[in-house]
């Protein structure tokens, strides 16, 4: 008899909005990050058919949640993988990347590489006026952080997502993508970074994003 290949789940915590049907049309079923997160993506995994889960936790989990998901799931029947995706820039990259035909150790190595080699940052509005790592800030001024490091301070966004996008770029890479805050920005705003960066640039309107904008460069 044909034996029916397992059937693979990637699951992505991912704010509600814009974002969940980016991530649901890549193929991922998506849970709100909240009070009752584990619940939900223990839910979302029992619900399913498929013997093999992939976890995106796209930076929205913390240690003691991906603990708290791991144990439980030694229960489940399915075998449950965590990718380490830092942000949900980098889990976009590795949802582009899953091929459902691959077995899941190559499935899961493939898409955690993809993850990991993207250079990301994120822009946040300073909450008020001060002094951060890497100099001073008015309230409302732009800050890009990068792996925990002040990258850069600028007082107007776009210019902010720019300069950004420049500094990731500076080691070289082919593509950028830049998910933002439509109350921050909009995506005609945006339209010309193509043509200033001199590489594929990818712009995903994101509400919920709780940053100014999250940008990954590949």
């Amino acid at each position: 008899p044909v034996t029916q290949t397992p059937t693979r789940l990637v699951v992505a915590v991912t704010p509600p909005g814009s974002l969940t049907d980016l991530y649901a049309q890549a193929g991922a079923v998506t849970v709100a990050p909240g009070e009752n997160i584990v619940a939900d993506i223990l839910a979302a995994v029992h619900k399913t058919e498929a013997r093999e889960v992939i976890l995106l936790p796209n930076g929205l989990l913390d240690q003691r949640s991906l603990a708290a998901v791991e144990k439980a799931t030694h229960a489940f029947e399915q075998s449950i993988t965590l990718l380490p995706t830092v942000r949900l820039v980098s889990g976009i990259a590795a949802l582009a990347v899953h091929d459902p035909a691959q077995p899941l150790a190559t499935a899961a190595f493939t898409m955690s590489e993809a993850a990991g080699e993207m250079r990301t940052a994120v822009l946040q509005r300073a909450p008020k006026a001060g002094l951060v790592q890497g100099g001073a800030v008015s309230k409302g001024d732009i800050i890009a952080m990068a792996h925990g490091e002040t990258l850069l301070i600028a007082d107007d966004a776009i210019a902010a997502v720019e300069k950004t996008c420049k500094r990731l770029l500076e080691p070289g890479g082919e593509q950028v993508t830049v998910l933002f805050d439509t109350a921050s920005l909009r995506a005609e705003d945006l339209a010309a970074l193509d043509d200033k960066l001199d590489v594929d640039v990818i712009v995903f309107p994101a509400d919920g994003l709780g940053a100014v904008a999250e940008i990954g460069v590949e």
